[in-house]
């Protein structure tokens, strides 16, 4: 996995000839994120749309890859993942509305993403197995995971590139996505 910087876009080209000649099977590209000390400021140029670029360099460097199987955390908007529907998936599998299921490093299942709000968790296998936390998951909190991911799906319907990092999005707190329209 390599986080892509403004400044290392112009090394992608290296890294997946890199990566392919040292028999990787896959390279996932993620566009960074202000947290941590990316977070600080100045840590990212201003302006600097890494999402977009990347998305439109992946098709070349897929093409480049060969067998290496690249993956990039972008997604053009009008692919954005559905909204699930907490009623249609109150009786349905978990798998229904939520896709992937995140294990976290310390137990924490998240759903979407790592980093996914904790108050909106669907539990932590360190206090019971996944099947335990299923019902009251979508008891307690499914609604409220269902409306971050419209609400999130709405701000980004104003957004100002063609493409954007989901995961980024998605993993703000609730009411901190529709913050700023074109400008997360």
């Amino acid at each position: 996995i390599h986080t892509v910087r403004p400044a290392s876009l112009q090394h992608l080209p290296w890294l997946v000839s890199y990566a392919r000649d040292q028999g990787a099977r896959m390279l996932h590209l993620h566009p960074i994120e202000p947290v941590g000390r990316a977070a600080a400021p100045g840590a990212i140029e201003p302006g600097a749309d890494v999402s977009t670029r990347l998305a439109l360099l992946t098709p070349w460097l897929a093409r480049e890859a060969g067998d290496l199987q690249l993956h990039a955390d972008v997604l053009p908007l009008d692919a954005l993942p559905d909204t699930p529907d907490p009623q249609r998936a109150f009786g349905s599998p978990l798998a229904h509305a939520i896709d992937p299921l995140v294990v976290e490093p310390d137990g924490t299942l998240s759903p979407f993403v790592f980093g996914f709000p904790r108050a909106l968790r669907v539990g932590d296998l360190n206090t019971g197995r996944l099947s335990e936390h299923i019902a009251p998951f979508k008891a307690e909190r499914l609604a409220a995971v269902c409306a971050h991911v419209a609400k999130v799906r709405a701000h980004l319907q104003t957004h100002r590139w063609p493409f954007a990092n989901w995961h980024e999005h998605v993993a703000r707190i609730p009411g901190e996505a529709a913050a700023a329209p074109g400008v997360l």
